[in-house]
């Protein structure tokens, strides 16, 4: 079956989405801007967008993020973009944290970006959906505090 029919249908691992070299534990910024520039890299380093891609997903994600925030509760944003790209996440924890006015004010520290095909718009934002509740209800920055590696990750993701 395939991913898309896999999210739709609710049967599907986040861990197929996240690959561990999407993952970055130790993440500083400034700034959304910049925040949203390590996250293209990170995509690119996963391999869910080419090198050539990255201008426009940069332009992509700031776009997306002056629509309104995507930042959430508990310290999590989650930007994401669409474009001519494969359906990817990466995960960067940045123990500092940084301003992205969130809903309850708290610094962000746990930033999801996501990279969305064109197509298929319906079950990839199911997909985003379900990538926000675990995040949110799953205590995942406390686990993330603790994370020693990707491995460890991916395992706080699944449980």
């Amino acid at each position: 079956m395939a991913l898309s029919s896999r999210i739709e249908a609710e049967e599907f691992r986040l861990s197929e989405i996240i690959r561990p070299e999407g993952i970055a534990l130790d993440f500083h910024a400034n700034s959304i801007p910049e925040v949203l520039g390590q996250i293209v890299a990170l995509l690119i380093r996963a391999r869910f967008i080419s090198p050539s891609d990255a201008p426009l997903a940069r332009t992509n994600f700031l776009d997306r993020e002056e629509i309104s925030s995507t930042a959430f509760k508990n310290g999590i944003a989650i930007p994401h973009a669409r474009g001519p790209w494969a359906m990817g996440a990466v995960l960067a924890y940045y123990p500092d944290g940084l301003d992205w006015h969130t809903p309850d004010s708290l610094s962000v520290r746990l930033v999801v970006g996501i990279a969305l095909p064109e197509s298929g718009f319906r079950s990839y934002s199911l997909y985003a959906t379900r990538l926000a509740e675990v995040l949110a209800f799953g205590r995942m920055t406390d686990k993330l505090a603790a994370a020693s590696g990707p491995g460890d990750v991916i395992n706080a993701i699944e449980t």
